[in-house]
């Protein structure tokens, strides 16, 4: 349910009225694995030294996290 909230959200659309085809779940598998690597490098370089500040700092800007 929560892929199809999500979808629903993408396409400004209400959940009941999507009907999902197999091409709209790959999107969605995407969508969530993207997700899932940004919020993983966040906390990776939230734990390194301030030498990599710079790149937590530029997701920031990008409004990415």
């Amino acid at each position: 349910m929560f892929k199809v909230k999500l979808y629903a959200n993408l396409w400004e659309s209400h959940p009941s009225k999507l009907k999902l085809t197999s091409g709209a779940q790959n999107i969605l598998v995407l969508v969530e694995l993207l997700n899932t690597a940004l919020l993983t490098r966040y906390y990776t370089m939230k734990l390194r030294s301030s030498e990599d500040r710079g790149v937590v700092a530029d997701l920031k800007k990008a409004q990415l996290i």
